[in-house]
C-alpha cells in the first residue's frame, strides 16, 4: 500500500514536471532558433541595402553594367553570399555565382520573389536549379528590381540555424536532479502518509498503541500530534470509566436494595445479584435474568409508565422533576416494594426493596 501510495505520488508530480520542463524546452528551442534565423535575415538584409546603395552611386542601373557588381564582393561583410538583381519582369540581370546570368531562366516565380512583391522581403530555403545547391534566400523589391541575397545551406549554415543545444543539456541535468529530489521527497511524505494511516486505522481497530510514536515537524505530523493526544485523552476517560464502574459494582455489591440501571431502549446496563433475585421471587421462577424485567407479569404497572413517558418521541423531561412510580407487590407474606425513577436523558433506574 506505501509503495503504491509512493508511486501514484511521484507519478503525478513527475507528470507536472515533465510538462512543464517539456513546454519549457519546446518554447525555448523555437525562440532561440528564431532568434538565429533573425540574425541570419539582418545580415543579408544588410547586404541588399549595401547592393542597393552601390548601384545607386553607380547608377548601374542608368548605364547597364551590372558587372560592376563583381566588385561589391570583397566589401561585404558575407564574402561567400550570392547576390542577384532581379528586373520587375523577372529577367536576371545580374548573379555573382553565374558567368553567364544572361541566359538564366525567368525567375519571377521563385517563392522569395513573389513574396517580396507584397511584403517587406521574402524568404526561402531550397535547392537551386541553376547551380544545384540549397540556398537560404533573403529578397527584398528596390526601385524597379530586385536584389536577392543568399547563402549556401550547407552543414555551416545549418547548424547556425539550429538552436544552441548546450541549455539542453542543463535542462537534463536539472531534470535528473528534479527527479532525485521528487523520489525523495514522495518516499518521506508516503512514509508520514502511511504512518498516519496506520496509526488512524489502529485507533479504528482499537488496537493498542504501545510503542512511542514520532510524526514529522510539518502539517502531517501535527494531525498526528493531535490524533494522538485525542487517543490519549479517549484512553484516560476509559480507564477513568472502568474505575467509576469497578466503584459501582462494589457498591451495588454491598447495598441491600435490587437496583438495575437501563437505558432510554430499555436495555439493562448494570444490576446487582439482589435485583435477579427479586426478580425471581416476585415472578415466582428461578432462571429469569436481569434483562428479563420487562416480561414478568407483575411489574405491568411500571412498564405502562415507562411507556407513557418514554416512548413519545422528543418528549423532555424536566430535571427537577424527574418522573417517579412506586408499587407495592405481596410475595409469600412479605411486601415488596418497587420505585421507578426516569432521568432526563430517558435511562431509568429500578430499585426493589423489602418494608
Amino acid at each position: 500500500m506505501q509503495h503504491r501510495y509512493k508511486h501514484k505520488l511521484f507519478l503525478y508530480y513527475f507528470s507536472v514536471f515533465a510538462l512543464l520542463t517539456s513546454a519549457f524546452i519546446a518554447f525555448q528551442y523555437h525562440r532561440e532558433k528564431q532568434f538565429r534565423i533573425d540574425q541570419l535575415e539582418t545580415t543579408l538584409e544588410n547586404i541588399t541595402e549595401m547592393t542597393n546603395l552601390f548601384i545607386l552611386q553607380k547608377q548601374i542601373v542608368k548605364q547597364g553594367n551590372f558587372r560592376a557588381l563583381d566588385s561589391l564582393s570583397q566589401i561585404i561583410p558575407q564574402p561567400d553570399a550570392r547576390i542577384t538583381v532581379i528586373s520587375r519582369k523577372g529577367a536576371v540581370l545580374y548573379d555573382n555565382f553565374v558567368t553567364d546570368f544572361e541566359v538564366m531562366e525567368n525567375h519571377l516565380q521563385r517563392p522569395e520573389v513573389q513574396k517580396a512583391f507584397y511584403a517587406e522581403f521574402g524568404s526561402n530555403i531550397r535547392h537551386s536549379a541553376t547551380t544545384g545547391e540549397n540556398f537560404y534566400y533573403y529578397a527584398r523589391f528596390f526601385d524597379g528590381y530586385f536584389v536577392r541575397v543568399a547563402v549556401v545551406y550547407d552543414v555551416k549554415i545549418r547548424s547556425f540555424l539550429k538552436a544552441e543545444r548546450l541549455f539542453l543539456f542543463f535542462v537534463v541535468f536539472g531534470f535528473v536532479i528534479a527527479w532525485l529530489v521528487l523520489s525523495y521527497v514522495t518516499r518521506k511524505m508516503s512514509e508520514n502518509i502511511t504512518r498516519l494511516k496506520d496509526f488512524a486505522s489502529g485507533l479504528i481497530q482499537e488496537k493498542p498503541q504501545d510503542e512511542v510514536i514520532t510524526f514529522p515537524d510539518n502539517e502531517l505530523g501535527v494531525i498526528g500530534e493531535h490524533l494522538l493526544t485525542i487517543y490519549n485523552r479517549l484512553v484516560n476517560i476509559e480507564k477513568e470509566q472502568i474505575q467509576e464502574r469497578d466503584k459501582l459494582d462494589r457498591l451495588l455489591f454491598m447495598l441491600k436494595e435490587g437496583i438495575g440501571f437501563f437505558s432510554p431502549r430499555k436495555e439493562l446496563l448494570v444490576s446487582n445479584s439482589h435485583f435477579v433475585e427479586y426478580i425471581n421471587r416476585i415472578a415466582a421462577k428461578s432462571s429469569i435474568k436481569s434483562r428479563h424485567f420487562f416480561k414478568v407479569e407483575q411489574f405491568k404497572v411500571l412498564h405502562d409508565f415507562l411507556d407513557q413517558h418514554i416512548q413519545p418521541s422528543g418528549q423532555l423531561i424536566n430535571p427537577n422533576a424527574l418522573p417517579m412510580k412506586e408499587i407495592s407487590l405481596e410475595v409469600d407474606g412479605q411486601t415488596i416494594r418497587v420505585r421507578c425513577m426516569i432521568f432526563s436523558d430517558h435511562s431509568f433506574v429500578i430499585v426493589i426493596e423489602e418494608e
